[in-house]
């Protein structure tokens, strides 16, 4: 009988992996980052050092009952590729006629002289092609002011609050070299006397690998007690392995094995053999009254992959429990 297809995560299969493409993004700070707030005579400043380096997260704040400044950088993992994202925010109110707040991202006044650079560095042990998706946009209320830039090689973009947002796809290619993607933001509100302003600008950016145009092949290998067959195809969601069952335990409960190294244990009390390695298993399915079952996965998207899979399938008779296991396929992705 027939089970329907299976969505696998990728994670069960990121641990089974073999030399794949891995795509890092390390982050550094190449000026002074720092935020400015000051409500009457009273300031603070907060900042980070030039040359700081970070892979996850980092931000600075300057806080004032009446005027905030903060400044943030993140890198994390998404749908489409790795990400990394820089946002600038401030905020000023006043209630009082003789009164007044600023928050900028400057100790001075002119934050134009002390911009804030963020370096970013795209890195893959293996050259991989595809789009850098740059994302520049945000708004200012008042008299605030924001500005964003992005240089990658001889490309700049720049952006500010008196524009619309802007989205751009760059052709770029990532390898051991590293692509080094700039990051420039300044911001600035102020207000005398009563009143408010305030400003909020982003900058994402994403590299989403082209498709890998990869091969696939799948190979049967070993001998165990029922057949296992396989065969790979192309979907909308990328490539399919779909495995198909012959001569095992009638109307009994299977799983799918995963696995790295090819092995041979036999399974005590039968004839059959474990031919794989344990690193994880797939959704269970149901074998026939013939013994049979065809099911299938989505491969994931990464351009080389290398793992193992065996199925394995229980029947209760009575008080009997048998076992019966499959030859295994060796899944191979360049």
């Amino acid at each position: 009988m027939k089970i329907p297809k299976l969505s696998v995560a990728a994670c069960l299969l990121a641990g089974v992996a073999g030399a794949q493409t891995h795509i890092s993004v390390q982050g550094s700070t190449a000026s002074v980052i720092g935020d400015f707030a000051q409500v009457g005579k009273t300031t603070q400043y907060k900042s980070i050092a030039k040359g700081t380096k970070f892979t996850t997260s980092l931000g600075v704040r300057a806080a004032l009952r009446g005027a905030v400044a903060a400044t943030g950088a993140v890198i994390r993992n998404t749908t489409r590729g790795v990400m990394a994202s820089v946002h600038e925010t401030g905020m000023v109110f006043s209630m009082s006629r003789s009164g007044g707040a600023v928050a900028r991202t400057s100790k001075g006044a002119d934050p134009r002289k002390e911009l804030h650079l963020f370096d970013f560095r795209w890195s893959s042990r293996t050259a991989v092609k595809g789009k850098m998706i740059l994302s520049l946009g945000g708004r200012a209320y008042g008299s605030a002011k924001t500005a964003a830039a992005v240089t990658i090689g001889s490309t700049t973009i720049r952006w500010n609050s008196s524009m619309r947002p802007i989205m751009k796809s760059l052709d770029v290619t990532v390898n051991a070299t590293g692509l080094k993607v700039r990051v420039t933001t300044l911001g600035a509100a102020g207000v005398r006397g009563m009143g408010r302003a305030s400003y909020m600008g982003m900058v994402s950016m994403v590299f989403v690998p082209a498709p890998s145009g990869r091969t696939c092949t799948v190979k049967p290998y070993g001998k165990s007690c029922a057949t296992l067959a396989g065969k790979i195809s192309s979907g909308r969601r990328g490539k399919i392995l779909t495995m198909s069952l012959s001569g095992s335990l009638a109307n009994g409960f299977g799983l799918t094995l995963i696995g790295t190294k090819q092995i041979k244990v036999q399974i005590p009390g039968t004839a059959c053999y474990l031919l794989t390695s344990f690193r994880g298993m797939l959704h269970p399915f149901r074998t026939d009254a013939k013994g049979a079952a065809t099911h299938s996965i989505h491969l994931p998207p990464r351009r080389s992959l290398s793992f193992n899979v065996q199925d394995v399938v229980l029947a209760l008779s009575g008080r009997k429990l048998s076992i019966s296991s499959s030859n295994g396929l060796a899944v191979t992705c360049r």
